[in-house]
């Protein structure tokens, strides 16, 4: 009698505990026992973090960081400048015939305004293989049926050497010295790049090529020898 009496009263507090229990908040898991998932997300959000969804924008952790992504920038192509003609023959006298006639006009400047002897005596020899050059030129010049025809290295080196005498000619003593040398380095070294790069490579006749062959050598001693003084005098 008393464990019947027992078990009721048990079983009825267990009825009481249960019938008084409050109801799980509404975010518990266990209010839901559906799967978590995306069901209680957006659908803006829950497509986000589907990177196969059509709407997916990478989230910053997702590309590296930094933000917005710059759009992508597609360079121009580079411009490719149409190739150089080969200089004839009749070209090739031209810028010959421009590379000793700017050389004999500064070295006459540079025997009346230098001051050092050793420049005067270099502007000599200059003046002196250069005449010989352009002497050689005149006659192919004559005695053949080639004529000296305008060309872009042509009238580059007549606008250099017009600009280098212009320049020579309000200077004195040191100052015409030192400008007159560096002048003449940068000059030579031109006519030896234009000699290598585009007289040698295209000249056809023999008496042209002959004349070519005769100033490059020239053009290469006059170059180490103002170089060479040039640095002398720089060293004082």
């Amino acid at each position: 009698m008393t464990r019947h009496l027992l078990f009721s009263c048990s079983l009825g507090l267990a009825f009481v505990a249960c019938a008084h229990q409050p109801p799980p908040p509404a975010g518990d898991a266990r209010a839901d026992s559906r799967p978590r998932g995306d069901q209680d997300i957006p659908t803006s959000v829950a497509s986000s973090r589907d990177p196969f969804s059509a709407d997916h924008v990478p989230a910053t952790s997702e590309v590296g960081g930094g933000g917005n992504l710059p759009a992508a920038v597609v360079p121009e192509p580079e411009a490719v400048p149409a190739p150089t003609a080969a200089l004839d023959d009749a070209q090739i006298l031209d810028v010959a015939r421009a590379a000793n006639q700017g050389q004999i006009e500064r070295a006459a400047l540079a025997r009346a305004h230098a001051q050092d002897p050793r420049v005067r005596r270099l502007a000599d020899t200059i003046a002196r293989d250069h005449a010989q050059l352009q002497r050689r030129s005149t006659e192919i010049a004559k005695s053949d049926d080639v004529r000296p025809k305008s060309s872009t290295d042509g009238d580059e080196l007549r606008a250099s050497s017009k600009t280098a005498i212009e320049t020579l000619a309000s200077l004195r003593g040191a100052a015409f010295d030192r400008a007159y040398l560096n002048a003449q380095v940068d000059e030579h070294d031109a006519v030896i790049r234009v000699i290598d790069d585009k007289l040698l490579p295209a000249v056809q006749r023999d008496d042209v090529k002959a004349l070519v062959r005769a100033i490059r050598p020239s053009v290469q001693k006059h170059y180490v020898e103002a170089k060479a003084l040039k640095d002398v005098l720089a060293s004082r």
